[in-house]
């Protein structure tokens, strides 16, 4: 297996888990937005910034991102991270 598909299907396991957690639920913890949730949006994040996570994603997890990546707080994060990277 290449690096590539190596990482693929590292992201399916990861993301299986974690649409399995969020499925039916608004956050991962509770009733409201936790500091896991934040983390977790971060790091969907960065990766749906690669050429397969969205594609690939499951579709409750899907569903989660977006109504997290909505969210005016976190919307406003996304656009300064995403100017961070952005080149002069």
């Amino acid at each position: 297996m290449r690096e590539d598909d190596d990482s693929r299907e590292l992201y399916r396991s990861v993301a299986a888990a974690f649409s399995g957690a969020v499925e039916g639920c608004d956050f991962l913890v509770g009733d409201s937005l936790t500091v896991a949730d934040i983390v977790t949006t971060g790091v969907l994040f960065v990766s749906e910034r690669s050429d397969f996570v969205s594609e690939e994603s499951p579709p409750p997890l899907q569903a989660y991102f977006a109504r997290l990546s909505a969210r005016p707080a976190l919307a406003r994060a996304a656009e300064r991270v995403e100017s961070a990277f952005k080149p002069a």
